[in-house]
């Protein structure tokens, strides 16, 4: 991994794994991360995708169509994270497209399969 992390989100898509955000561990008073980091098991490599527009734990994310979400969370002041985050995975961009309506944090998302 390239930047050592604890309590991220991960997400598998296009045989990559994603870990998203997280905690550095600098001791008492972790520090947020904003980053994300890919690891592929064919090659054992690491990579990365650009960070997070701000540091954001505990949310929710999940891979959906080539795109990953984000979704809630707070950041490192413990203020709400209003945002839903898409990462076009192609592009290795990432943008807000929305508000959510509701404040969230401790959120989990998976897409679910309908027949």
């Amino acid at each position: 991994m390239l930047d050592p992390r604890h309590g991220f989100s991960q997400v598998v898509m296009k045989d990559n794994i994603y870990l998203i955000g997280g905690f550095a561990p600098t001791g008492r008073h972790p520090k947020f991360l904003a980053s994300v980091d890919i690891y592929n098991p064919q090659t054992q490599a690491w990579s990365d995708i650009r960070s997070m527009p701000t540091a954001i734990r505990p949310y929710g994310a999940a891979a959906i169509n080539g795109k990953i979400y984000v979704l809630g969370g707070y950041g490192k002041d413990l203020e709400f994270n209003p945002d839903v985050l898409v990462y076009d995975t192609g592009f290795r961009a990432v943008e807000a497209v929305r508000k959510l309506p509701v404040r969230w944090g401790e959120l989990k998302a998976e897409p679910q399969h309908q027949p």
